[in-house]
Order: structure tokens, then sequence, then C-alpha cells
């Protein structure tokens, strides 16, 4: 209890600090922003024509460590959202994605000494790949839906707590 209450208080004087410094694309853990503004301000990017994504931490420690790439993104003009360290940033071509996520991963890797997740590094369209459980349509007007991987994952859970296995006394649930 001690320890949760010196950390809370530690993050409290830190956000004081750091928050005011960091840019308006960041939303991650961040007093009076949710994942939900994140997805909001996506889908305006998308729905103004930045229809491709490219996307290169302790919820602060990402925010103060990122921030040096939300200035370097926004250096370059670049519209990007980022969430903690899920960060997608919206050109309006696939070749211009490709050339800002060689030119991002070499800053974060090389400047912030990070890696990169190639893995789940991707340069795409927003309607195939997910933002914080969610994903857009890719119409004119794009309408934010849950992801299809969120919802197998959270059927799979729901399978998993109402299972009726017979429990070792041979009684059901």
């Amino acid at each position: 209890m001690i320890d949760r209450l010196i950390q809370q208080t530690i993050a409290q004087v830190l956000s004081r600090i750091y928050d005011p410094k960091f840019f308006e694309h960041s939303y991650g853990f961040r007093p009076s922003r949710s994942a939900h503004d994140a997805v909001r301000k996506a889908k305006g990017y998308i729905r103004d024509g930045y229809r491709w994504q490219g996307g290169p931490l302790s919820p602060l420690l990402s925010n103060i460590v990122l921030d040096k790439l939300d200035k370097e993104i926004e250096k370059r003009g670049h519209k990007f959202v980022r969430y903690a360290d899920d960060c997608n940033i919206y050109v309006k071509s696939k070749r211009v994605g490709e050339q800002t996520m060689a030119s991002v991963q070499r800053f974060i890797e090389g400047k912030l000494r990070l890696k990169v997740n190639e893995k789940k590094s991707a340069v795409d369209r927003p309607w195939k790949r997910k933002f914080l459980g969610f994903s857009f349509t890719p119409s004119e007007e794009p309408k934010v839906r849950i992801a299809r991987e969120s919802i197998k994952r959270m059927k799979k859970k729901v399978r998993e707590i109402t299972s009726r296995k017979d429990t070792p006394n041979g009684i059901s649930n």
C-alpha cells in the first residue's frame, strides 16, 4: 500500500512537469484524454484523406521518452496519433507511408535507441489494421468498429469464463 502511494505521488509530480510539454497528438495515460479521443482523432485523419497508416514503456515513461518522437513527426508535418507506445502516422499514399515508416524507424532505433517491433508495424490501410482494439470502415466518412481480433479475444474469454466443464468432484458449474 505504501509503495503504491509513493508511486502515485511521484507520478502526479512528474505529470505536472512533463504533461504540458507533450504534443496534442499524444493521448496515452494523460489527464482529460482517453483512447476514445485518440480513435476519434484517427477517424478524422482518415476522413480528411490520410488513408494509409505507418507505425513504429510504463505509461508516463513512454510519454516522456516518445515525446521526442512526437516532436520529430510534428517537425516533418505528418498527421499522427499516439497512445502510449501505439503510434499511427497518417499519410495520403502508400509510397509516402513506406518512406515515412523507414525514416521514422531509423529515428526510433538510431536517436531514441528503441527497437521497433517489425511484426506489429506496417504500412497499410487503417481498415486493415487495428488501433487500440478498434478498426475503421473504408468509407469517405469512416466509422469506428471493434477490430475482429478484439471480438475473437472477447468471445474466447467469455467461453473460458462460462465453461460448463465438470469440477473435480463431478458436479457441474
